[in-house]
């Protein structure tokens, strides 16, 4: 039967928007589950897991079992859902930089660094492309054999892109947006909205967008010193 909240997006890869205390205009996260009669989950979303339960409890009837997490980032939005899972004792996949931010309550993660690889099952793989700027340890997924990129939050078909004033950095983040750009991917799974077809560039328009806001705020600038405060509310 037809499910409008598990969303099919290619052979083995199934999105399922969960609600989350993620910023406006976003209210959910995409959850990812990779692979059929072994599969993994890429970021838990929040503690409101209705429709990822009843999928998880409709693939356990089916003999089809959970192997195993993947976190793109530490955000709360991404990882408050991880307990609900009572997956504690399979394989918990991040960054180092991730790994270091997470609540002390999460086990001890698999560190996954740039170009490492992990087999979901049979010719489905998933590639860890590293690309901080949003959070020091995030992670992109690209799945080759569906030239599908799993983009976590490098990208929103909502909004743009918050760089927090904590442990955000824009530089590295521009530089981010494009090594994904060079991914040519056929489809970008955002963590929060639709996704982006093959005839688009998001990572293209994203980094378009950062230049004109750049520029805004050089036009904005004078000879005398004024507040970021007041540049902002020019620009």
């Amino acid at each position: 039967p037809r499910n409008e909240k598990v969303l099919p997006m290619a052979n083995g890869i199934c999105v399922i928007p969960l609600p989350t205390n993620a910023l406006p205009p976003a209210a959910w996260t995409n959850t990812v589950l990779l692979g059929e009669r072994d599969y993994y989950l890429v970021d838990p979303g929040g503690p409101q897991q209705e429709h990822l339960k009843e999928e998880m409890d409709r693939r356990s009837a089916l003999g089809q079992n959970l192997r195993g997490v993947l976190l793109t980032h530490h955000h709360p939005d991404h990882i408050e859902g991880y307990h609900e899972l009572q997956a504690g004792k399979l394989p918990l996949f991040c960054h180092p930089k991730t790994a270091e931010l997470l609540p002390s309550e999460f086990p001890k993660p698999r560190l996954l660094e740039h170009g490492n690889s992990v087999n979901i099952a049979g010719d489905l793989t998933i590639e860890a492309i590293y690309c901080p700027g949003h959070a020091p340890g995030h992670l992109a997924f690209y799945i080759p054999q569906r030239r599908t990129l799993l983009a976590g939050d490098m990208i929103s078909s909502l909004s743009s892109i918050v760089i927090p004033a904590d442990n955000g950095c824009l530089s590295d983040y521009l530089e981010s947006l494009a090594r994904l750009r060079d991914v040519n991917a056929g489809l970008v799974i955002p963590s929060h909205g639709p996704p982006f077809g093959g005839d688009s560039d998001p990572f293209g328009t994203a980094l378009i967008h950062r230049q004109k806001r750049e520029n805004q705020v050089l036009a904005a600038l004078s000879s005398e010193p004024s507040p970021v405060e007041s540049i902002t509310q020019r620009v």
